[in-house]
């Protein structure tokens, strides 16, 4: 998309030119054309995933073996 974006196609040339090469049900569809030209527009040039906020997905191992030492013993008890 970005590389279409780039040779000032419209999202709806963009779409038709995705559908043509990869096909109608693997192209992505007219929304997600139209919110990346938006994100090309604002200066966006990669279509990586931000960091976002909200809780890590990952832990540390010490953390993990305190947690579940504590949650054993709740259970124990």
């Amino acid at each position: 998309m970005q590389h279409f974006y780039l040779k000032g196609l419209s999202p709806t040339s963009i779409k038709t030119e995705l559908d043509s090469t990869l096909g109608d049900e693997s192209a992505p569809s007219f929304t997600t054309i139209k919110y990346w030209a938006e994100e090309f527009k604002r200066g966006r040039m990669s279509c990586q995933d931000e960091h976002g906020s909200g809780r890590r997905n990952e832990v540390t191992i010490p953390e993990m073996v305190q947690k579940s030492t504590k949650q054993f013993w709740m259970i124990a008890d």
